[in-house]
């Protein structure tokens, strides 16, 4: 999940009841839209920030930042290739 902190978190389930979270790399402004790639580990941001951004499904590093937008980026959209 993401939201207006900029923070990406991928949530793990604990076994129990409670669920705990990890916190990965920030857009530093809010997070707009996600979308997961199909068929890859993979998961591409739009941000508030003016980037797109890559992750890696699993451990949320980093992978890749697309720059040169004009404005917020308010939709993704992915494909396996």
């Amino acid at each position: 999940s993401a939201g207006d902190d900029g923070q990406l978190r991928l949530w793990l389930s604990s076994g129990d009841k409670g669920g705990k979270t990890t916190k990965a790399g920030s857009h530093g402004r809010p997070v707009l839209k996600l979308a997961e790639v199909p068929g890859k580990a993979l998961v591409l941001s739009g941000g508030a920030d003016n980037t797109a951004r890559l992750w890696n499904r699993d451990t949320l590093a980093a992978v890749r930042t697309l720059g040169g937008f004009t404005d917020h980026v308010l939709a993704v959209a992915a494909s396996p290739d």
